[in-house]
């Protein structure tokens, strides 16, 4: 059975024999209307795209019907309530055997977070995924023709600030005591700043670690610094902080954009700073 699109004031709606299987809401904008058409892209991925489109504007007609779901054929076993910001988290469940090599795909919103996991050989699924700022998230499953809705909130738990006793400076023309060296060490992959290779030497990836932590607190977009971690100066105070910034891959996502530079994660210009 064909599919196809019908746009009414409230929503565009992607029809099958009467009823709709999936549909984009759009949100009033002044005298326009606004909708996110990401969703659309998977719509004319389907083995059977739609072939055409109908407009129903100022009618009497009632909006559409979601098409009946007889038999639900997927569950989740395993999802959270609640998780903190940034924090990985794991959805799991079962699938009918027929959705096997099936992707799982995860909306946020209108928003499609993830469509990487696919249903195992025994049926099971397995998705994990993070969330970059606080709220709570209503959440679609969805295999296919079948779809579970559901609801996480996300928290923002209180930054704790980070003890770090140096005896001496750390880095270029340092001091570079062993114990220093792994303290700074350790609260750089804390924070995400991991070029550098574990044990108590200073190598080049840790001086190029600590002039772009330099750069960041300094709000610079080119690398700069001296690359040394002086006791109690700036460099040092700022690793410290509850809010020091990080190094992270940047969300897909956010209020009011999505970043579609995240397509290719092999180009290594995915990642960035936090806000602090």
């Amino acid at each position: 059975m064909g599919t196809w699109i019908k746009e009414t004031a409230q929503a565009m709606y992607l029809m099958q024999g009467g009823y709709y299987i999936d549909k984009i809401e759009k949100r009033p904008h002044g005298n326009e209307y606004r909708l996110t058409i990401v969703k659309m892209h998977e719509w004319f991925g389907r083995p059977d795209l739609p072939g055409g489109m109908t407009v129903a504007w100022e009618t009497d007609e009632p909006e559409p019907e979601p098409k009946p779901n007889p038999k639900q054929k997927i569950e989740i076993t395993k999802v959270p309530g609640s998780v903190e910001v940034k924090e990985l988290f794991q959805i799991e469940g079962f699938a009918d055997r027929s959705y096997v090599g099936k992707s799982v795909l995860l909306y946020s919103g209108n928003f499609l977070a993830t469509s990487a996991p696919k249903v195992q050989p025994d049926g099971t699924w397995l998705i994990n995924y993070r969330f970059f700022s606080e709220g709570r998230r209503d959440l679609k499953l969805k295999i296919e023709d079948q779809a579970i809705d559901f609801v996480i909130d996300v928290v923002d738990p209180q930054p704790q600030p980070k003890k770090i006793d140096l005896s001496g400076s750390v880095g270029r023309n340092g001091k570079n005591y062993a114990e220093d060296v792994l303290q700074v060490k350790e609260r750089f992959a804390e924070l995400g700043f991991v070029f550098f290779r574990p044990g108590i030497y200073v190598d080049s990836g840790l001086l190029q670690v600590i002039q772009l932590f330099q750069s960041v607190i300094a709000g610079r977009t080119t690398v700069v610094g001296d690359g040394r971690i002086d006791v109690g100066q700036r460099t040092h105070q700022f690793m410290q902080a509850a809010n020091a910034p990080k190094w992270m891959l940047m969300p897909i996502k956010g209020s009011g954009f999505i970043n579609f530079e995240r397509v290719d994660l092999n180009d290594q210009h995915d990642y960035g700073t936090s806000c602090w």
